[in-house]
């Protein structure tokens, strides 16, 4: 019997790590930068800051992003009136990397934290993309 209460008691605390815990504090503050492949240049990449009180704000590697971010209790992440500047950026390739940013933004309802790299999921949980958590 003692053997079969010290399981039910395994199987309890342990179907409490299944939920995802929140790890915003991991990205508050921090510079968060697109990972990209590493045939496409690697400066003036797109990355965004989020404040503590849900501000953010950052760069498409030429224009400038502002917005807000929610987060919720188990790995949920919204960002809402994601705005950017139109100013004229010289690399053409660059325009498409700006939209794929905003637009995966626009999308991201669910984020993970592996290391130092976050990853930022769309509805149905699939990977949009990653970003480098750097100091």
């Amino acid at each position: 019997m003692k053997k079969i209460s010290a399981l039910l008691l395994f199987l309890f605390l342990a179907s409490c790590v299944l939920i995802a815990p929140n790890q915003k504090d991991k990205l508050i503050n921090r510079d968060l930068t697109l990972v990209v492949d590493n045939r496409l240049p690697q400066k003036n990449l797109p990355f965004i800051l989020i404040k503590a009180d849900g501000r953010v704000s950052g760069s498409t590697g030429c224009n400038r992003i502002v917005g807000t971010a929610a987060f919720g209790n188990t790995g949920e992440v919204i960002f809402r009136n994601i705005a950017i500047t139109r100013m004229l950026c010289i690399q053409e390739s660059s325009n498409d990397l700006e939209q794929y940013f905003v637009d995966g933004l626009n999308n991201t309802l669910f984020y993970f934290i592996n290391e130092d790299t976050v990853y930022f999921l769309d509805k149905n949980q699939d990977k949009i993309f990653a970003l480098k958590i750097r100091e």
